[in-house]
């Protein structure tokens, strides 16, 4: 992070701490990911219902209160829990440089991971065991991950479970089957791309060129596992799918460079989650949507340039 320039921007040092801490330049991938799950569960539910932009967001509406608060306590969490860590391999992080105390994060992570599953209460019964199963899997990888490299399974997890969160508000456990798919997409290219950012902070080099290609190959794997359940906008969702491919050879080609810019890269994979929501919400016909989603996408660079995401 640009510690200076967050303080800048909001005039605290205290409250850019805060804001690193919670990883808040990547909330706008967490919101297109809860739309997405929204809008894959009416699909299953409604297929003659239409869905328009104003009735998708205001169903979300506390449903993206609490995937904020369930993402930014747990990312504050895996600060608590790597701040010895972090001493000596990161120390101008909050907690190690003193911005911020151990104890004051602890206390801010469980109140925001217990007010975001609390905000799930609004919603059926299934949500809430979705919501308690997403709960533990954030609490278990910020509990594992340094000790149990496969803990990067629990990271994929989280992202799949709220897909599955997401969409169990609108269908039942029975109707779940496109949700069900993107979490797996989900899952598997969060897996990738948190092997490749755990490799960047332990040696701060290497070439996850695997890594790079496979994910390559994402908006392909999206079209295949989306497609089929609805038709599709073609113009916009062809676009969408270009953009995206662009999108992931630009950071295939900072992975690949020498020496290799993961940073860099991983960040744009980060970003690259609002583009494939993108193209979700227009396969599912939603344009206007689509649109939010990738204005999300722009935003999340945005906040890139003062809060890093990783």
């Amino acid at each position: 992070m640009n510690a200076r320039a967050a303080s800048k921007l909001t005039g605290s040092p205290r409250l850019s701490a805060w804001l690193e801490l919670c990883r808040v330049s990547n909330l706008p991938t967490v919101w297109t990911n809860v739309l997405a799950g929204v809008a894959l569960g009416w699909v299953a539910s409604r297929p003659a219902t239409p869905l328009i932009i104003s009735e998708l967001l205001n169903h979300a509406l506390w449903l993206l209160v609490s995937a904020s608060l369930l993402y930014s306590g747990g990312m504050v969490l895996n600060d608590v829990m790597d701040a010895g860590v972090d001493a000596e391999e990161r120390p101008s992080r909050p907690i190690p440089s003193g911005r911020l105390s151990r104890r004051d994060a602890a206390a801010g992570a469980v109140a925001m991971l217990l007010a975001g599953w609390g905000f799930l209460l609004y919603f059926p019964v299934q949500t809430w065991f979705f919501g308690a199963a997403l709960l533990a899997v954030i609490v278990g990888y910020d509990a594992l991950h340094k000790r149990f490299p496969v803990a990067s399974l629990l990271m994929g997890a989280c992202r799949g479970l709220l897909y599955l969160t997401a969409a169990s508000t609108v269908t039942g456990m029975g109707e779940l089957g496109p949700a069900a798919m993107m979490a797996v997409i989900a899952t598997f290219y969060t897996i990738l791309l948190t092997i490749a950012a755990s490799r960047e902070a332990t040696t701060g080099s290497g070439h996850p060129r695997e890594v790079a290609l496979v994910l390559v190959a994402t908006p392909a794997i999206l079209w295949g596992c989306v497609a089929p359940w609805r038709p599709v906008h073609w113009p916009l969702a062809g676009v969408l799918t270009a953009g995206a491919l662009a999108w992931l050879l630009w950071a295939f080609r900072h992975a690949w460079a020498k020496p290799p810019q993961l940073k860099s890269a991983i960040l744009a994979w980060l970003a690259a989650m609002c583009l494939f929501d993108a193209i979700i919400l227009a396969i599912l016909g939603l344009p206007a949507a689509a649109g939010v989603a990738v204005m999300l996408f722009v935003l999340t660079k945005l906040l890139h340039r003062v809060i890093l995401g990783t």
